[in-house]
């Protein structure tokens, strides 16, 4: 039997050495890039947590923080992002639109909003709200009961907060999610879709005033199984709309609502 040459074994020594030192330098990269991903986690979660304490509407107020008059529009636009993406110029045929809706806004925070900035008076105003208090239930289990008791509590002080500033009020039922992706699975209620449905019945209730009219969105938009139709998810976002669903549901509020615009008539003809 003969022995092993001298330099080949120091050799593959040498490469035994080299792909160890490979293997721990891809280690301490991976740990390195994990540890990165963590700090920006946590400083993110962080930032959201005492932006929330700091500012409970969502957003920075004004700078000018002077009282204001009241101004008045044709239409006002409240809600969530849902609404902030919502673009119904065909309804008031080019008059003035103002879009207070916020990305993210709960029904808590539209309240506040209401009941803390300066009034906007319209001839109409559309809500859409409430999404926002529901999906996030999975995460906040301990207090879903009373955040689903609170959220049907808004509905109806907002309404009556918005029929103080407006003459025609649009409620729109909460609109259907998209397919819940995998990322969201673990914080994801499976019963909610159902509390949506629940919620909706409130808005439906809410609605049953001379002055308020019932959009009923989740029925527009849904697919048969509850949630929003595949044609009708935006690509970026399972909660959000693309422009054929909001082109639907402009179609939708111009004949639920269009033959009682008779305030936009009355506001045009006193500025002539």
């Amino acid at each position: 039997m003969g022995t092993e040459h001298p330099h080949k074994s120091r050799f593959s020594c040498l490469k035994k050495t080299q792909v160890s030192l490979w293997l721990v330098l891809l280690l301490l990269l991976t740990s390195g890039l994990l540890n990165g991903l963590f700090l920006y986690l946590l400083h993110q979660s962080f930032t959201d947590l005492h932006f929330a304490r700091i500012f409970p509407l969502g957003y920075p107020p004004a700078i000018d923080v002077a009282p204001q008059a009241a101004v008045s529009v044709d239409l006002a636009i409240y809600g969530d992002s849902r609404a902030y993406h919502w673009r119904p110029t065909k309804l008031v045929q080019g008059g003035s639109i103002a879009n207070l809706a916020h990305g993210g806004q709960s029904s808590s925070q539209l309240r506040l909003q209401l009941e803390t900035e300066t009034v906007v008076r319209s001839c109409v105003a559309i809500a859409q709200f409430g999404i926002n208090d529901l999906h996030p239930l999975g995460a906040l289990s301990p207090w879903r009961d009373q955040i689903r008791r609170q959220t049907k509590e808004n509905v109806l002080r907002i309404r009556d907060l918005l029929l103080e500033r407006s003459k025609i009020l649009v409620l729109t039922t909460v609109m259907p999610p998209g397919q819940t992706p995998w990322t969201r699975k673990p914080f994801w209620d499976p019963s909610t879709d159902e509390y949506i449905i629940d919620l909706n019945d409130v808005i439906s209730h809410a609605a049953q005033h001379e002055r308020v009219i019932l959009l009923d969105a989740y029925a527009i938009l849904a697919a048969s199984n509850g949630k929003l139709r595949p044609d009708y998810v935006d690509e970026d976002f399972f909660l959000h709309l693309n422009d054929l669903a909001y082109s639907h549901l402009d179609s939708k509020l111009q004949e639920r609502v269009g033959g009682m615009m008779s305030c936009l008539t009355s506001q045009a003809g006193q500025e002539k």
